[in-house]
Formats: structure tokens, sequence, C-alpha cells
């Protein structure tokens, strides 16, 4: 079907921009949203590998799934984290930035071009950055962000790096199922989520957890989070798979859109004008990244400056 790729990836944007706004309404932590999150895709692609049955990786494609869903995990977590402390819209705009991540992780550990005018595109996006995130040594102290913005935006910028590092895996996975791929890493993020709440409600940090949820909450949120997380995991391997990685980073654009509206919508929560000049800058820049990569040739293995 003609530009299935980018409805794909425009249902993905969707997807994730529900599990945002569900991590931020309903009352409990991260990692519990998360380990539901986990399910739902470990759920979501055992039929999907069993009806394959491919998965016959060499060494290194093993090692790479398991890389990949290690910073999956990590990567869901922190951006949880995240929207639980600064507002979705801009948690939203900081997510954006990991194509650029991806361009310095792809040029250094692929040796994929990046050429000299990749530099102030970078430049920009740190101007970008900075506007979104306002840091009080710039903004001054007193009408800064507090210093819990400050680190819901440092786990967001995390979040979009480890996000890149998972493009870069799988941008290496080609030659494995989709349902390989999404299956192991439901599995191993599962378990590992599994092993984190198992430390943290056994250890010394256990009196500090609270639960401020209803039942509808507590039950039935989680189920949607978890059947929108899965589903935007389908949805963007399955985008990757049929179309250029440009394209859908365009696309992608979206997330900041929804972030926004669901911010003054569900939340009352005014939008900062300097906020928004910041995702005007990020978004243009990520945008110039697509337009290049489209304009470069088809061999260009991935984000191109």
């Amino acid at each position: 079907m003609e530009n299935g790729g980018l409805m794909l990836a425009a249902f993905s944007s969707f997807f994730f921009s529900v599990t945002s706004l569900l991590a931020k309404k309903v009352g409990l932590p991260p990692l519990v949203l998360s380990w539901f999150g986990f399910l739902g895709l470990t759920v979501l692609s055992a039929p999907l590998f069993a009806i394959h049955r491919k998965w016959s990786p060499p060494p290194k494609a093993a090692r790479l799934v398991l890389l990949r869903s290690v910073v999956g995990t990590l990567f869901v977590i922190l951006s949880f984290c995240a929207v639980e402390r600064i507002p979705i819209g801009d948690a939203s705009v900081l997510f954006y930035t990991a194509p650029v991540f991806t361009v310095g992780l792809a040029y250094v550990f692929l040796g994929e071009p990046c050429p000299p005018h990749g530099l102030p595109l970078i430049v920009a996006l740190m101007a970008g950055v900075v506007l979104v995130t306002r840091p009080p040594a710039l903004f001054g102290g007193g009408g800064g962000p507090s210093g819990d913005y400050v680190l819901g935006s440092a786990m967001a910028l995390g979040a979009s790096l480890a996000e890149a590092v998972s493009n870069v895996a799988l941008r290496q996975l080609k030659s494995v199922h989709y349902s390989a791929v999404m299956f192991a890493h439901g599995v191993t993020s599962l378990i590992l989520t599994s092993a984190l709440l198992v430390t943290m409600t056994t250890g010394s940090s256990a009196n500090t957890w609270t639960l401020d949820a209803s039942p509808v909450e507590f039950v039935v949120l989680p189920l949607v989070l978890a059947a929108c997380s899965a589903l935007e995991q389908l949805t963007m391997t399955l985008a990757l798979s049929v179309e250029q990685a440009g394209p859908v980073s365009l696309v992608q654009a979206s997330d900041m859109i929804f972030g926004y509206l669901y911010q003054v919508l569900f939340f009352g929560e005014p939008l900062s004008p300097i906020s928004v000049v910041g995702a005007v800058i990020i978004g243009a820049v990520v945008l110039q990244m697509s337009k290049n990569k489209n304009n470069r040739p088809s061999n260009t293995k991935f984000y191109d400056c």
C-alpha cells in the first residue's frame, strides 16, 4: 500500500503519545507502568513469533538483540519518569531529539556519513533543547524551572539517547525477523523490570512507595497502556521495515503536537512561549535531517545530517 509506512509511523506516534498520557494520569510508579507495557509487548509478539518461527541469528545479532532490549527497557522507564516530573508537551519535544543522537552514534559506530553542514544542525538542536529546558544558570534561578523539572528534562534526554542506541541496533538487525526482535525485547524487558520491582519492593526503599490509584487506574488503565505500548512497538518496527528512517522521523513530529494538546486539554497546564520556540527549532532540525536523508543515495544506511 502506498505510503503504508508513513501511516504506520503516524499510528506509532499516536500510540506512544497515549502511553505518555496514561503514564502521567495513572497513579502508579513508572516501573510498574513499564512492567505492564512490556507485558503487553510480550503477549502481542508471542503469537507472531510462534507463527513465523524465525529465530536463528548469528552470535553478533543475538548480542544486538540483547542490547536493543536492555536500552529499550531503559528508554521506557526513563520516559515514564520524565512525564511524571515535567509537562507532557516538553517531554515529547525532548524525546524527539533521538534522531540527532542517532546521527552521532551511527557516525561513530557504523561509519555512516555526516557532512559538514551537520554541525550547525546539531548546534541548533542544542539551542532548542536549552529553550525547552530553560536551565537556571542561563535564565536565572528566580523564574527558572524547579529542580524536579531539571531532573525530568535530564531523564527525557536520557530516554532519547537510549532510543538512539536502540535505533542503531535495529538498523543492524534488518536480517532478523521483526517478530523475533519484538518477542526477545518483550521477554527480556519483562524479566528486567520484574527483577527491579522485586528489588524495590523488598529492599530498604520499599517503605517509600505509595499506591495512589483507584481500582480502575490500577487495573483498566495499565491494561490500556500495555496494549498501546505493544501496538506502538509493532507499528514502528513495521514502519521502519517498509519506509526510510527520514520520512518516518518527519511523521514522528506529531508526537510534539499530541503532547502539547494533551498538556492543555487534560492537565490545564499553560504553554510556555519559550518552550514552543524551542520545539519549533527542534522540529525544524529533524525535518531538515529528513530532507537531507531523502536527497542522499538509497544506499545511505541510516539518518544523515
